[in-house]
């Protein structure tokens, strides 16, 4: 225990304090609550989806522009079998793949966001935590774009936690006619 000490007072030192205590308020709550004047995040209990606060500490990484790269984001692409070593190579599913890996789910270990088309099971609604599945330019295009749900906004779009949106992670609305699938891994309700 004296040995992991420093190394967690550490990894704090470099979290922004909003993270912290979220981490904090996730290890002693049962459920997780994020509110704002734009957007209402469903809760739902941690316990059966680790991966959202994962997830959630994840919020505000960024791409580096130029020839430098996010460290952070080369660590999502080494979770798949792609391993790109650039920042700047698409990298939604890169890190659905690396919050699924870090929680102890399986993932597709894919850097392409149709490999979730056919991961874990299909739901028929959104459910807070589960995957979803976009289409990029046509539904029958190769490129898509997946994330993690979150709830919708007031609009009646849906709200996704995910990687490479604006290049960054964060929370982002989407129309739902561009949805192809709502995913949850095997077991997960």
């Amino acid at each position: 225990m004296g040995a992991i000490l420093p190394i967690v007072m550490k990894i704090l030192g470099m979290l922004p304090w909003g993270k912290i205590l979220e981490m904090i308020m996730g290890l002693f709550g049962d459920t997780e609550k994020v509110l704002t004047s734009k957007m209402k995040i469903e809760t739902k209990p941690r316990k059966k989806k680790y991966w959202m606060t994962l997830a959630k500490a994840e919020i505000g990484v960024t791409e580096i522009p130029g020839e430098r790269n996010e460290k952070r984001v080369l660590e999502y692409h080494n979770m798949t079998t792609l391993r790109a070593t650039e920042d700047s190579v698409p990298w939604c599913a890169s890190f659905v793949s690396a919050i699924l890996e870090w929680s102890g789910e399986a993932s597709t270990r894919s850097a392409r966001a149709k490999s979730y088309l056919t991961w874990g099971y299909e739901l028929a609604e959104p459910m807070y935590g589960c995957i979803v599945v976009l289409w990029r330019k046509s539904p029958d295009s190769a490129s898509g774009h997946v994330g993690f749900y979150c709830g919708e906004d007031e609009s009646g779009r849906i709200l996704l936690l995910g990687g490479n949106q604006n290049n960054q992670v964060c929370i982002t609305p989407y129309s739902k006619e561009r949805v192809l699938s709502y995913r949850m891994p095997e077991g997960k309700i």
